[in-house]
């Protein structure tokens, strides 16, 4: 049984010595500042503070990153196989690597209304169910009691028994209740986001990032509506 060590970060004490972890968020700071297998980034170049935050999640949640790379991949594709166990994506924001968890979102960091929605931009597309939409998904992860790949059948939401699910192989991930836990995100995530919509912007583009909140409130019946503050008048 192989245990991996590497530092972990915080603000208040900076790197700490070499310790067991199997939190993906220290794998993928292992990964980026390493400079013999890894990225060999300086630490201005990665979030650290993003990580922490990212690592306190993933610890509370028992989500866990425990696999060997032992095939050839690109860096990029690396990251991302790391930071799937932990329902997130990597992205670089300017020179800074950095990830986004999916999760629930509090308040928005900028809105896009008629007012910033370039003109004739907008596309809404619809992706509707037919025969061939999966009801469920197998998943296959590779369980760290018997050491051996196990199937789990997740259902979509109102389904009981899944007649058509399609496979998801979980790279990293060994134990039942996660597995289980992210192939019922990945069902849902295809059975209720089928609205997408795209439109250009201006700077206001700069504000968000990959996985930002935002206000989406287009000229559109149905979608809200939208306006421009005049004038404030305060209580006396």
């Amino acid at each position: 049984v192989s245990r991996r060590k590497v530092r972990k970060w915080s603000s208040g004490g900076g790197w700490t010595a070499v310790q067991e972890t199997r939190n993906p968020a220290w794998a993928l700071a292992d990964k980026w500042t390493n400079a013999v297998y890894g990225d060999g980034y300086a630490d201005a170049r990665i979030d650290l503070a993003g990580l922490y935050t990212a690592a306190q999640t993933w610890d509370a949640r028992q989500d866990r990153f425990d696999a060997v790379f032992d095939q050839i991949y690109d860096s990029f594709q690396a990251d991302q196989m790391i930071a799937q166990a932990g329902r997130a994506a990597v992205f670089r924001r300017n020179t800074v690597m950095t990830l986004s968890r999916d999760q629930l979102r509090g308040m928005p960091v900028t809105a896009f209304t008629a007012r910033n929605i370039n003109p004739g931009s907008l596309a809404i597309e619809y992706k509707l169910a037919n025969e061939s939409t999966p009801d469920g998904i197998i998943v296959e992860y590779w369980d760290n009691r018997i050491w051996d790949w196990v199937d789990i059948l997740c259902p979509a939401p109102g389904v009981a028994t899944p007649a058509k699910p399609h496979r998801l192989k979980l790279f990293g991930v060994t134990g039942a209740t996660h597995a289980r836990r992210e192939g019922l995100y990945h069902i849902a995530d295809s059975y209720y986001r089928r609205k997408l919509a795209s439109f250009s912007t201006e700077l206001e583009g700069m504000i968000p990032s990959f996985g930002s909140a935002v206000v989406f409130s287009p000229t559109l019946p149905g979608w809200g509506k939208g306006g421009d503050v005049v004038s404030v008048q305060t209580a006396a």
